[in-house]
């Protein structure tokens, strides 16, 4: 009978440990390298999917934002309204110009009135005047712009506390002026130093006007 040697057969597991243990690597390696690829492919969707996601929802936001309608300009009139403000101001200085041209003829007036009155005065003196009834000695010398005890000097033969109506009496006056070419009431007085009022009354004048000729009586002027 044939003996075997020991030693071959001791050699047999070691190399068929060897073996398993490289097809365990092997295995082991295809394993790692399938994972890691399978993982490659699975994230990548995932990506795309949420980038798409991300582009829809901003889309269907801006959507969703109400567009803000366009806003047209308005048309500006050019014309110019006359308002109350306007109105008013116009009418005051129509206003203005109207008492600027008066002042203007009024100045003409008064220069004329100056030369026209030059050589028609006469200073002093006295009139005669009839008594109305009511009338006494004391409103008769106001009337005249002269004190009662001048109006009695100047009738000494007139008692005062039986003055009767239709009695001639002297009155002394300042001045009489007789009316030129453009006198006016206002011009006349203004040179006498006397008020309108003074000179109608002193005249018997209830109207602001005079005539070409007319004599007028000057009362004193009131100091």
């Amino acid at each position: 009978m044939e003996e075997r040697n020991p030693k071959e057969g001791s050699s047999l597991p070691t190399i068929t440990l060897g073996v398993l243990v490289i097809v365990v690597v092997a295995l082991l390696y295809i394993g790692y390298a399938y994972f890691m690829d399978e993982d490659a492919v699975t994230l990548t969707p995932q990506k795309v999917e949420t980038a798409a996601f991300t582009d829809a929802s901003s889309e269907n936001v801006a959507s969703d934002v109400p567009t803000p309608p366009a806003v047209q300009p308005e048309a500006i009139d050019a014309t110019p309204t006359m308002g109350p403000a306007s109105t008013t101001d116009t009418a005051t200085e129509t206003k203005k110009a109207v008492a600027k041209t008066e002042k203007k003829e009024e100045k003409k007036e008064e220069k004329k009135a100056e030369k026209s009155t030059e050589a028609v005065v006469a200073r002093g003196g006295a009139i005669s005047y009839k008594v109305n009834g009511g009338q006494t000695f004391y409103s008769i010398a106001t009337k005249y712009g002269i004190s009662e005890s001048r109006l009695k000097a100047a009738n000494p033969d007139v008692d005062p506390t039986k003055l009767q109506a239709g009695k001639n009496l002297k009155i002394p006056v300042y001045a009489t002026h007789t009316v030129g070419k453009g006198d006016i009431l206002r011009v006349v007085a203004q040179k006498y130093g006397v008020t309108v009022d003074a000179l109608m009354k002193a005249n018997g004048k209830t109207k602001n006007y005079v005539e070409k000729g007319e004599k007028l009586i000057i009362p004193y002027p009131k100091k």
